[in-house]
């Protein structure tokens, strides 16, 4: 299920996603992995949509980013204050 803190004009856009056999299993996935006490990379996946609403976005760019650790990349979706030690 979507994160209840994301901008809520992007609830309707991803309603579809959200409720895909896709959709699902990635939230099913991620659910075990926490369970499982797997650290998840980003903390907060939804983060970018909790920032901006769907009105102000122009472009949106999909991939995968290879940053997964502490001392890797800090970007809007990938803000990891607090999980990493400064060094």
């Amino acid at each position: 299920m979507l994160e209840s803190s994301i901008k809520e004009d992007w609830k309707p856009v991803l309603a579809d996603f959200e409720h895909s056999e896709a959709g699902k299993k990635i939230e099913q996935l991620l659910a075990k992995q926490k369970a499982e006490g797997l650290k998840i990379f980003p903390p907060k996946p939804y983060r970018a949509l909790e920032l901006l609403s769907a009105g102000e976005v122009k472009v949106v760019i999909l991939g995968q980013d290879p940053y997964h650790g502490c001392r890797w990349y800090l970007s809007s979706a990938y803000d990891r204050s607090g999980l990493c030690k400064a060094g």
